[in-house]
């Protein structure tokens, strides 16, 4: 192409995410949990790990950029609602995970799911409601 230079474009389209160095480390620091969770809910009592991943003091600035990238994750509810709070209490929210169960329609059985939780409002849950159709049993950490 004549008369015209070729240039690499430094704009980066809105739907793509640029993760700040923080929430880049947080991110890899998600992932390992995730990793770690299996054997962590092995060998403890989910109330154990929920303190595990819980922050020694949590940051006085709630950073809303650093959530984005990690709800994008969807997977098995207890592991996808641990990693959120571990991500979450980080960022400045003051999170809980809700533990709740419901008759499975036509049947005796009973199935359970959990989430996060932000003053007692479902946060950054996909789909519907699930205290509309989850009774709940417990929630963590206690108040």
């Amino acid at each position: 192409m004549r008369g015209s230079r070729s240039r690499l474009s430094t704009h980066v389209p809105a739907n793509d995410t640029v993760l700040a160095p923080g929430a880049l480390r947080l991110c890899l620091r998600a992932t390992l949990v995730l990793a770690a969770l299996p054997v962590l809910l092995a060998l403890l009592p989910v109330a154990r790990v929920v303190r595990l991943l819980a922050p020694r003091q949590p940051p006085a600035n709630r950073r809303s950029g650093l959530l984005e990238p990690a709800f994008r994750f969807w997977g098995h509810c207890l592991r996808r609602s641990l990693v959120l709070y571990y991500v979450a209490t980080r960022a400045g929210y003051p999170a809980r995970v809700a533990f709740g169960v419901r008759r499975v329609p036509g049947s005796r059985g009973v199935t359970g799911h959990s989430w996060l939780e932000l003053d007692g409002v479902p946060f950054y849950e996909p789909g519907v409601h699930p205290e509309r159709t989850f009774v709940v049993m417990h929630r963590l950490p206690t108040a």
